[in-house]
């Protein structure tokens, strides 16, 4: 018998895989949360049973004090990721939560993932910045937000210039990081000149060549060289 890790569920055009934390439709892989898909994890294995609000806060917030809108910001992005079949989910007011339809349990054989070793100087590294501004007044904008990241894989502030938006966005980086081992990067768009810079302002902050660059290293390591280039006036 499959343990609830190696699990999956199915109906329809949904699948529920447990051991790759995966919701797919017709074998898409849909965006959804950590937070998120623990939830529908916990719904789905209920088989149809109510599961009460306390059972999913202690079941994916354990030992963690959660408050009710927590809780309705990933129940509301469990729904965005049914899509046209969010109705599956269904609210019994006041009580919690069931997952509608008849969900199949089976079990997939993934091969077991080759380790993979990473040399020392290959880690990443944060470039965030070093000099910590004190964050006055905002930890409550912060913790909502540290939710709300857990529940949706883009996340945007928006609101008038100087407002904090920047450094609220750096602090809220800062409090993730462990969650990511570290893995947490920066990207400066304030300063470009056109969108179509943003690719590769991506790739040096988060230290990947870009296809041009891979290019030209092929071409040099075969013996080409590329003609320099046109000059043309105003441009550095």
């Amino acid at each position: 018998m499959s343990s609830p890790v190696d699990r999956t569920y199915s109906f329809g055009h949904w699948l529920i895989d447990c051991q790759r934390r995966e919701l797919r439709y017709n074998n898409v892989a849909v965006p959804i949360g950590s937070r998120a898909f623990e939830i529908l994890e916990k719904l789905v294995g209920s088989a149809g049973l109510l599961v009460t609000k306390d059972d999913l806060i202690g079941s994916v917030w354990s030992g963690l004090t959660v408050e009710d809108n927590t809780l309705q910001v990933h129940i509301s992005a469990v729904r965005k990721a049914l899509g046209e079949d969010r109705n599956l989910l269904k609210t019994v007011s006041g009580r919690g939560y069931t997952l509608a339809g008849t969900w199949r349990s089976g079990h997939l054989d993934h091969p077991a993932a080759a380790p993979v070793t990473i040399p020392a100087d290959a880690l990443f590294s944060s470039n965030l910045p070093s000099i910590r501004a004190p964050l006055i007044g905002r930890e409550d904008s912060l913790s909502e937000l540290s939710d709300v990241l857990s529940a949706y894989r883009a996340v945007t502030l928006v609101g008038p210039g100087g407002i904090g938006k920047t450094k609220l966005a750096i602090e809220l980086a800062r409090s993730v990081a462990p969650s990511f081992n570290d893995s947490v990067a920066l990207v400066e768009l304030a300063a470009l000149q056109g969108a179509a810079l943003a690719a590769s302002a991506t790739a040096r902050a988060l230290r990947l060549a870009s296809n041009d660059k891979r290019s030209n290293a092929r071409k040099h390591r075969a013996g080409h060289r590329d003609p320099p280039p046109a000059s043309c006036p105003g441009q550095l």
